[in-house]
């Protein structure tokens, strides 16, 4: 396969990407605040010292318009993300996957009841692993709506 039609592939898959997910906000920097107060598809950027680095702490989504959350790494650490059991409702997620220095959630979990009007807020653990060094962890949360 040339040059020219490796480079057009690729373009088209991330495009094709985009398109299948596109995302709330720009993304996250370090140092940066990006506005994760709306409900929308977030990107979340965690810092290598396990802090959200881009300030979207909580990060809203919504049930019924199918929203996700991606998060990761800023420096290419591996991260992983943990929902802890919360009294009363099933897990947020489904399908939480996290490889490398990246974590998906899927889609919301169906079986999640969320009263009309409210939010349910649900912390998680994000734990960094650094290529030299010790984990780091920190306890940020989602904010879900109906």
């Amino acid at each position: 396969m040339s040059a020219l039609k490796k480079q057009t592939l690729l373009g088209t898959l991330i495009l094709i990407g985009l398109l299948a997910f596109p995302l709330g906000s720009s993304r996250g920097q370090p140092g940066t605040t990006v506005d994760c107060t709306k409900p929308k598809n977030q990107l979340i950027t965690i810092g290598s010292n396990g802090q959200i680095a881009d300030g979207c702490d909580p990060a809203r989504v919504s049930k019924k318009n199918g929203h996700r959350i991606v998060w990761e790494s800023a420096n290419g650490d591996t991260i992983n993300i943990v929902f802890p059991p919360k009294a009363g409702y099933p897990p947020p997620f489904r399908d939480l996957s996290c490889s490398g220095d990246l974590c998906r959630s899927g889609r919301i979990n169906p079986g999640l009841n969320i009263p009309p009007g409210s939010v349910v807020y649900f912390p998680y653990t994000v734990t960094v692993t650094p290529k030299e060094g010790k984990p780091k962890t920190s306890d940020p949360g989602a904010e879900i709506e109906p």
